[in-house]
């Protein structure tokens, strides 16, 4: 068992590609997969325009697909993470995971068992890391629970959203509260308001859309954000145990 750290970096390294390619991926299907159209409210000419748009093509299963599978293998990395500090500890790798737990009284009892074979300082670590729901680093529980998800249940990428709105020309401000959740596409051929804006002149305007997650607890995250965090949080924690050569 390899002690040192290089394949993993080299496992999230290929992540950070697949998540380019999912961008990439997104932007060609949102392309061709929403239609939109600003309209005046009321009806007669006023500053107030209603932005809507419509789903005409449904999120291809590939992109669903691809998301969970970069997850997995983040996820996964963990767990590479946790066998490699055991062997660095001369432990064997069985019954060895990295534990990401509901809250710190799960932690405490099955989390902790899952790194005993770790070395106390490298334990101390991973425990400061805080892997459960209410700990500091929450993006590792949500991609804990993407991966379940993925593996037992259903993908969990299954709406579309939109991510910005853009004008080209002319001005316009946005009407109401921007803070507001965007709505979810979930539904082929539902056209939903995106936004209200108020416009002066002619003005040109576009959509990002980008593909969200529709399930509790991932609150319409952005997926291809949710993997660029999660990436960068294992990142982090791998860099934790830069030492080559860690025992108790």
């Amino acid at each position: 068992m390899h002690t040192d750290l290089t394949e993993i970096r080299e496992r999230l390294d290929f992540c950070e590609l697949e998540i380019n390619r999912f961008s990439r991926e997104v932007m060609t299907y949102a392309n061709h997969g929403f239609k939109s159209r600003m309209v005046d409210f009321p009806a007669s000419p006023s500053p107030v325009k209603h932005i809507y748009a419509t789903m005409i093509q449904p999120i291809p299963v590939s992109l669903r697909s691809r998301a969970g599978m970069v997850a997995n293998e983040i996820r996964a990395c963990l767990d590479a993470l946790a066998c490699v500090l055991a062997a660095r500890n001369r432990q064997d790798t069985k019954g060895v995971y990295f534990p990401v737990k509901n809250d710190a009284t799960a932690f405490s009892g099955d989390g902790r068992n899952k790194i005993k074979k770790l070395s106390g300082p490298d334990q101390d670590i991973i425990r400061s890391v805080q892997p459960y729901q209410a700990g500091n680093s929450s993006i590792l529980y949500l991609l804990h629970e993407a991966d379940i998800w993925r593996k037992h249940i259903k993908l969990v990428v299954s709406a579309g959203g939109a991510g910005g709105i853009g004008f080209g020309s002319g001005s316009a401000q946005f009407f109401g509260t921007v803070n507001e959740a965007p709505p979810l596409f979930k539904e082929m051929g539902k056209e939903l308001k995106i936004r209200e804006v108020i416009v002066s002149g002619h003005a040109e305007f576009s959509i990002i859309f980008c593909i969200r997650f529709a399930e509790p607890p991932f609150n319409n995250q952005n997926v291809q954000f949710f993997l660029e965090d999660s990436l960068s949080e294992v990142r982090r924690t791998v860099s934790l145990f830069d030492t080559k050569d860690r025992s108790a």
